[in-house]
């Protein structure tokens, strides 16, 4: 599950290399995203602190990059919950939490990647963009805002 590969022996994040080595070099970022559906934390094993959707980011530096020398700074640049992990694209959290639920699962989120270092943050998607309007999170900005402020 998850793009790209990581039951591979890590072979399609080692053919990034180049890419990685280069963003190193001139203090660069990586980006990627996480989704999950119907919670951010579905197939999330609290044993290991991995997930294979939200917290896949932790396969890929625990067991490729951090092993092989290429920590280099994360950006989640789209993080929330899609139907479309499971096929039902178009579906946001809307169909799945109420809005205190799905601000509540992003401070799990929250509290996950400020637990590692190399992660800068996260961006949660969307706002007011047209024809997104069940990932809006116009109505969970009101839990959101006074906790990023605080």
């Amino acid at each position: 599950m998850g793009i790209p590969d990581v039951t591979d022996g890590g072979a399609l994040w080692r053919a990034f290399y180049p890419a990685i080595d280069a963003a190193k070099a001139n203090g660069g970022v990586l980006g990627l995203h996480e989704y999950s559906t119907p919670t951010m934390r579905n197939q999330f094993d609290e044993s290991s602190g991995e997930g294979w959707l939200t917290g896949r980011y932790r396969k890929v530096y625990r067991h490729i990059l951090i092993p092989d020398g290429r920590t280099i700074p994360l950006i989640i640049t789209e993080c929330g919950i899609d139907g479309g992990v499971i096929g039902q694209a178009g579906n946001g959290w809307k169909h799945y939490a109420s809005a205190q639920e799905y601000f509540n699962q992003l401070i799990w989120y929250d509290g996950l990647i400020k637990e590692d270092s190399y992660v800068l943050g996260a961006t949660v998607f969307c706002l007011e963009i047209p024809d997104w309007d069940s990932f809006d999170i116009a109505e969970v900005m009101n839990y959101l805002t006074p906790y990023v402020a605080g």
